[in-house]
């Protein structure tokens, strides 16, 4: 509420307060000249009408966020639902290396695991929406991230690579190369 609506308020109660003590019967506002106490009502009206207005605005203004709010959570819906449609849809085409890693995940019952944050398989899957990133410090220097298989995602798992035999090591995991640096 403004400072304007305050007075207003102030001046609206007063009057409140004036009018019933003359209804009441209180000595000194019965004989109150009737021009002042005309006043005090008018002014009283006025401050009233100015806190309505107020009320009015600040009805509106909490309307318009209620709205932005809504419509956020709204295109929030919207763009989970067009991801869990896109990820289902890419778990009917997954290509070797991801039904390999979707599989390892699920014979270790592993929804949520630590990898490196610039592992190149792990980034394509998330941008195939198979896979997302469970960081709030995640930032573009991290080595080290989590990463979350979505409940969606891991219902399907088995139904795209049951028959696929579990790799027994995780395949976005780069072994050191057992002949030297160099490759000799």
């Amino acid at each position: 509420m403004n400072h304007t609506a305050r007075v207003g308020g102030a001046i609206a109660l007063a009057a409140i307060a004036v009018y019933l003590c003359r209804r009441a019967g209180v000595g000194f506002f019965v004989n109150l000249d009737k021009a002042v106490y005309q006043s005090i009502i008018m002014a009283g009206l006025v401050g009233a009408c100015i806190v309505a207005v107020d009320l009015i605005i600040a009805i509106g203004k909490g309307m318009q966020w209620i709205s932005r709010k809504l419509s956020a959570r709204m295109a929030q819906g919207a763009e989970r639902r067009n991801e869990r449609r896109l990820a289902l849809k890419n778990m009917a085409v997954l290509t070797p290396p991801f039904a390999l890693a979707l599989r390892y995940l699920k014979s270790q019952g592993l929804k949520r695991f630590p990898a490196d944050a610039d592992n190149p398989l792990l980034f394509q899957m998330r941008q195939a929406f198979l896979l997302t990133t469970d960081d709030p410090n995640l930032t573009p220097y991290s080595t080290q991230t989590y990463y979350v298989v979505p409940d969606y995602v891991w219902n399907a798992i088995d139904v795209y690579v049951k028959d696929l035999p579990p790799p027994p090591l995780a395949p976005w995991i780069k072994l050191p190369n057992p002949q030297g640096w160099m490759g000799r």
